[in-house]
């Protein structure tokens, strides 16, 4: 089952059946003409106009059903996934009666059941779901569950009850994509359906406080043709190169880096390029004639770390993005998401976002528990339970630390057997406040300290030996680690700052090895 909603009377359902998308309505049931199972991914649409149903599989018709349909109720949940169905789905828009199509912002609106909203795997480089489709290195997995669904509902209709009731809201910018998370965040998109002509128009909203970085590139393998906006000293400068060496470049005379939402509009119109913001023409010049838009070439928003030009910026700009147009026409679908994140509307402060989604870093590539360590770090959960901090990828040979109802607790086994000690802070987690965490090992001996609260616990007695150094991962226990032996396997949800391992400080924000849904530029002020 892709999706299923109880359209009363009747029910409206897409499943995929021996390789085939299946749109079914009522008694009535089309099958697509191609088989879709070969692990790459597909953009399925349905859209309901009067008595016409029609499934369009990558904008391609694929069936048609006619009739005359009962009456729909409003306000039941689109049901998304179950009947055993094992994949990925991502990038959810619906469309309602006289509104514009908007993105499901899952973090929000969402019931789940034995579901992983993290990442997922495809067969090739694994990618992440909701706006996010991270390549892993670890190569993730879903683990495969009885019937695991997504609801997509109010989130106040169900809660999770260990949710902290305090904290500022996350305010969600529909529709928009936060960038820059690393330098290299980006989307691709590799529409060959847009025609050349369309590819000489192109507009976008844009807001941004930094004051350099690549927002837009078109270009060739070899980068001798291309088009490009980037922000230069808080500017909007548009480059355009043609095949026979001659370039071309204006620079709006304003600067925009003023953190407010502008209308950025760039074009080729009759030999001759155009930059337009917020309706002001910046500036024009003229274009050489061997310039041509190919309908081949990707489009990159954000950042493109194989770029190899002089004066054109490789990094993403830091900012938001919303509304992209090519030729007039709204741009949903992304071929590739490489660490671009929902857009926050929130005043920030220094620290990292994890959310419900489930995101990690890897905050120490080689730990070795086996030796004296000390590790301390500051959070602010939004929810009293979840993994903090894990490494080892056996039972023999393990160290979590984690968050249970408000209890925090560390457990390991070192190879002679397990230990734990929990510590139930004076002061709740739930408070909104920043709440010190420290685990130390030191002569076999575990000490968990909280705030002004601590305990401890000795170590089973072993013979001493080399124990392989290993990840040590914050935010959750990767989905290829499998730990059924841990009583915990929720995510952390709130935020990191002020990491210190064996007293030596860890730049959380400049880390390039996060998974998931991580926002490394800051935490909601509370």
């Amino acid at each position: 089952m892709l999706l299923n909603y109880n359209h009363r009377p009747d029910m409206l359902s897409v499943l995929l059946r021996n390789g085939s998308i299946i749109v079914r309505l009522a008694d009535e049931e089309h099958q697509s003409s191609k088989k879709y199972d070969a692990g790459s991914m597909h953009y399925v649409t349905v859209i309901k106009q009067g008595d016409i149903l029609r499934m369009l599989v990558d904008d391609v018709p694929e069936s048609t059903i006619e009739g005359t349909f009962g009456r729909k109720t409003s306000g039941r949940p689109i049901e998304m996934g179950g009947n055993n169905f094992e994949g990925c789905i991502s990038n959810v828009f619906i469309q309602r009666t006289g509104l514009s199509p908007q993105v499901q912002n899952l973090t929000n609106y969402i019931s789940k059941t034995d579901v992983s909203l993290g990442s997922c795997m495809i067969k090739k480089p694994p990618q992440l779901m909701l706006l996010k489709e991270l390549t892993d290195a670890y190569h993730l997995k879903v683990l495969k569950k009885k019937t695991p669904t997504v609801y997509l509902t109010d989130a106040s209709e169900k809660k999770n009850s260990d949710n902290c009731p305090s904290g500022a809201l996350l305010n969600f910018v529909t529709g928009a994509y936060h960038f820059g998370n690393t330098p290299g965040t980006h989307l691709l998109f590799t529409a060959s359906r847009i025609s050349p002509r369309d590819r000489s128009h192109f507009a976008t909203e844009v807001r941004t406080s930094s004051s350099g970085g690549l927002i837009f590139f078109m270009g060739d393998t070899l980068q001798s043709s291309y088009m490009a906006l980037y922000l230069s000293k808080g500017r909007y400068v548009l480059s355009l190169a043609a095949e026979n060496g001659r370039k071309i470049k204006i620079k709006s005379k304003a600067k925009y880096n003023d953190g407010q939402w502008h209308n950025v509009a760039f074009s080729i119109v009759e030999k001759r390029l155009r930059l337009v913001i917020d309706g002001l023409r910046a500036q024009e010049g003229n274009i050489s004639h061997s310039y041509s838009a190919r309908n081949e070439l990707p489009i990159y928003l954000g950042g493109v770390p194989s770029l190899r030009l002089k004066n054109v910026p490789k990094k993403s700009f830091v900012g938001c993005l919303r509304n992209f147009n090519v030729g007039g026409k709204l741009i949903h679908t992304h071929h590739q998401n490489k660490g671009v994140l929902p857009c926050l509307d929130n005043i920030l402060e220094n620290g990292v976002s994890f959310f419900n989604e489930g995101g990690h870093i890897v905050i120490e590539n080689s730990f070795a528990m086996g030796l004296e360590y000390t590790v301390m770090f500051n959070i602010r959960p939004r929810s009293l339970t979840g993994v903090l901090i894990h490494t080892g990828s056996k039972q023999r040979n393990y160290l979590t630390v984690y968050m249970e109802r408000g209890t925090l607790i560390a457990s390991g086994n070192n190879g002679a057997g397990e230990f734990s000690t929990s510590v139930t802070p004076q002061q709740p987690l739930c408070d909104g406040k920043w709440h010190t965490v420290t685990v130390t090992r030191k002569q076999n001996t575990v000490h968990l300290n909280v705030d002004t609260k601590s305990n401890y616990t000795s170590e089973p007695s072993t013979i001493l030996s080399t124990i392989p150094a290993q990840p040590l991962y914050f935010g959750r226990v990767p989905v290829n680690l499998k730990t059924p032996w841990l009583p915990v396997q929720d995510v952390f949800f709130g935020c990191l700052k002020d990491v210190k391992i064996n007293e030596k400080p860890r730049l959380v924000s400049k880390m390039s090895d996060i998974h998931g849904i991580v926002n490394l530029q800051g935490c909601p002020v509370n």
